[in-house]
């Protein structure tokens, strides 16, 4: 079945929030925010004077270590 671009409703505002919650397990959501907010603070001393903001730069790390885990994927799967 295929389902044209038209057919689609795009979710905005409480319903997208809805199915956010409706689709992420809780506990693990608010794991992630405990989380994220200790990775900011500890990030804070490091961006001072840098222009950048701790979360830019907990994201550009988070994406440099998922590349980097891919890679080794990679590697394995290749036996590199």
């Amino acid at each position: 079945m295929t389902i044209s671009l038209s057919e689609v409703k795009p979710l905005h505002g409480k319903e997208l929030i809805q199915e956010i919650e409706n689709s992420i397990d809780q506990y693990i959501f608010f794991e992630l925010m405990k989380n994220y907010s200790e990775l900011i603070e500890q990030l804070k001393p490091i961006v001072e004077g840098s222009g950048s903001t701790p979360h830019s730069l907990l994201m550009d790390y988070m994406f440099f270590k998922i590349e980097e885990q891919r890679d080794e994927y990679h590697k394995n799967k290749l036996g590199v």
